[in-house]
């Protein structure tokens, strides 16, 4: 009879052993299917504002910016809203990483037309990296621009 106790309560402890993993599993499961519904949300909300394939617009932005373009909304009033949101992507958010990456090698005079353009464009100067921001060529059109455009365009 003890013997078969002391067999009773061995099981007792393996199953609620178990219990407690299968409990981390579950648990650990739900936080997976969580994040995967928010990525999922995520991915959502990207594809609605840029599309399923935004690279050509996105690189055209950011080629853009690097030459000097400033950015006018009207100018792609005719193609989709995702179009149009991923070239703003690529003019602003991937150009600001483009122009930080080759800060170096942009010529001086390049750096200027950027400064300026980037103030007639709505571009927030606090929102830039630092370097791009410590940089004396480009603040040089950026306040250049500040002093002789009335107003920059919103974006």
């Amino acid at each position: 009879m003890f013997e078969q106790s002391k067999s009773e309560s061995r099981q007792g402890k393996i199953n609620q052993s178990y219990r407690k993993e299968i409990l981390q599993i579950e648990s650990n499961n739900m936080e997976i299917e969580a994040h995967q519904a928010e990525l999922g949300k995520k991915t959502e909300e990207r594809t609605r504002r840029v599309g399923t394939n935004p690279a050509e617009k996105i690189i055209e932005g950011s080629t853009d910016r690097l030459n000097a373009i400033p950015y006018d909304a009207e100018k792609y009033a005719n193609i989709s809203a995702q179009d149009q949101g991923a070239y703003r992507e690529g003019f602003f958010e991937h150009g600001n990483r483009e122009l930080n990456g080759k800060l170096e090698s942009l010529t001086e005079e390049r750096l200027k037309a950027i400064g300026y353009n980037d103030y007639i464009s709505g571009i927030d100067m606090k929102k830039l990296p630092e370097e791009v921001r410590n940089n004396p060529y480009y603040n040089e059109g950026y306040l250049f621009a500040l002093i002789t455009v009335e107003k920059p365009k919103h974006r």
